[in-house]
């Protein structure tokens, strides 16, 4: 067994059991793109995988409808596509990933661990988001060491939501409102201050407070591990957290390409990205509009190439600066 295949989470081939497959949409991809996206592939010695949030979700009762978001099942899916390459391909590590996002969000943890299983499979990866990869989608994002973003895409903070009452909050507004509790008391008795700022200091909860501070810790904790396997200094990493996870914003704040990247993230603008950001459109178009509950897990492998008669697997073989030198 290769290193390469030994770090992909010594995966082995198995079979998804029959109650997850019920729940989980992966596939490799065989519809009216796959000739295009193959080109991509071969070209790029990339392994391409989508990972789609449909738009429309799935009726389970009269009055509930259930959207795709980041969970266990999305988990399995992307623990199952990475078996599949693995056992296909054991030289996996020298191919590059090429990852289109479009997702809502989800639970932290689980966008964490997908993030984690892609970084140990690949070196090389570039994220590709058409239009959205909001909250649990931005820390899977956070993974590639570049990103390709057009004129309509958008990422946005990672700050943890929590329940508050009837209502879903920031861990971090927790936090705010003590210290802003604490600036305000700093030069006041309780007897001096009114009535609404003495019962919101009776209000803050040191239980919950300490509870939201480290789901919050955690988030970031999780952000600065993928952002330093993708390579980024501790400088960006510091900026780049404190922009997403330790935010004066809103959870739905925009951040488009530009505020990407002045906050220090990678954002290409090489026009070969942009041209095959086109493509992962074309992609997202292909099930967007699906009604699922699940993300729509698809992927492409670069086929195995011959090198004077020797089968050099599908990401050995010459690069493509190589390729495009011995053509011209």
């Amino acid at each position: 067994m290769t290193i390469e295949k030994e770090r992909c989470w010594r995966l082995s081939k198995f079979t998804l059991p029959e109650q997850i497959r019920k729940i989980v949409n992966v596939k490799r991809e065989d519809g009216s793109l796959e000739k295009k996206l193959q080109q991509i592939s071969d070209e790029n010695v990339a392994v391409l995988i989508a990972f789609i949030a449909p738009y429309g979700g799935v009726r389970v009762s009269p009055i509930e409808e259930r959207s795709a978001a980041i969970r266990m099942p999305e988990e399995w899916g992307v623990e199952y596509v990475l078996t599949e390459i693995v056992n296909e391909h054991e030289d996996i590590k020298k191919c590059k990933l090429y990852l289109l996002i479009n997702s809502p969000g989800g639970i932290p943890a689980c966008s964490y661990n997908i993030a984690y299983m892609l970084q140990e499979c690949f070196g090389d990866i570039k994220v590709f988001v058409p239009q959205l990869a909001l909250s649990g989608g931005t820390l899977l994002a956070l993974s590639g060491n570049n990103l390709v973003m057009g004129a309509a895409s958008r990422l946005s903070p990672i700050d943890v939501q929590v329940p508050y009452f009837n209502s879903t909050v920031s861990a971090y507004s927790m936090g705010k409102a003590l210290s802003r509790l604490n600036k305000y008391f700093s030069t006041r008795t309780v007897d001096e201050a009114p009535y609404p700022y003495r019962a919101m200091a009776d209000k803050l909860d040191p239980v919950i407070l300490e509870d939201w501070s480290t789901a919050l810790n955690e988030v970031g904790i999780y952000a600065n591990e993928l952002l330093e396997k993708a390579g980024y200094s501790k400088e960006r990493r510091e900026s780049i957290i404190k922009a997403l996870v330790l935010t004066e914003n809103t959870h739905s704040f925009v951040v488009h390409n530009e505020r990407a990247k002045s906050i220090g993230l990678n954002v290409s603008e090489d026009k070969k990205d942009l041209e095959t950001l086109n493509i992962m459109r074309e992609w997202l178009a292909e099930y967007a509009f699906e009604k699922e509950a699940t993300h729509c897990i698809r992927y492409i492998i670069p086929k195995r190439r011959k090198d004077n008669g020797e089968d050099k697997g599908a990401c050995e073989g010459t690069t493509e600066g190589e390729t495009k030198a011995t053509n011209e």
